[in-house]
């Protein structure tokens, strides 16, 4: 161990030039401890804290940014309100969708002759429910049935269809269509 008296005759000994190199020394390694131990690690804390303020800012500001947007958002759904159905049961929407096409069809003054429910396709947010359809009538009714169809405000959509006579030398033709309806649960 260091002797206090052994330092204290040695620094004794030193000239005036050789203290004030000895103080200057000691003030720079002083400071250059003072900033390794505390100042660096302070600085750089707050550095990190005013990135993270930052980007606090940017969230904030496209937060509100998005509250400015909330009533053109909100106008725009209430367009595409009607789209989206209350939760039923499968077996509900299936018979609705069932009754809905029937309508379409009488109303087109198109005779259906069969009509049966296919499968379910679950997507990520909607389902679309398939119908087989084969129907008959003129071929300008057929084409507004299939209008009619497209048209319709529930999200109908005509998949697939074949049209052909249905007799030789007959105005009536036949038509075997698959249609699908979107449902979007709220």
């Amino acid at each position: 161990m260091i002797n206090l008296r052994t330092l204290q005759t040695v620094f004794a000994k030193f000239s005036k030039r050789e203290k004030i190199i000895f103080y200057v020394t000691a003030a720079v390694l002083l400071i250059v401890f003072l900033d390794k131990a505390i100042f660096f690690p302070s600085f750089s804390q707050m550095k990190l804290k005013d990135q993270e303020i930052e980007n606090k800012k940017k969230i904030v500001m496209k937060d509100i940014h998005m509250l400015a947007l909330k009533e053109d958002v909100e106008k725009e759904m209430g367009k595409y309100e009607s789209y989206f159905s209350p939760p039923r049961t499968s077996e509900e929407e299936v018979t609705s969708t069932l009754k809905e096409i029937e309508n379409l069809a009488s109303k087109a003054k198109v005779s259906v002759i069969s009509i049966r429910p296919g499968e379910v396709r679950e997507e990520d947010f909607f389902e679309s429910y398939l119908v087989n359809l084969t129907c008959e009538g003129t071929m300008t009714r057929l084409i507004s049935f299939l209008h009619a169809i497209e048209t319709a405000p529930t999200l109908l959509t005509v998949e697939r269809y074949i049209i052909s006579p249905a007799a030789a030398g007959s105005r009536q033709a036949q038509c075997r269509i698959t249609i699908s309806k979107t449902v979007i649960p709220e």
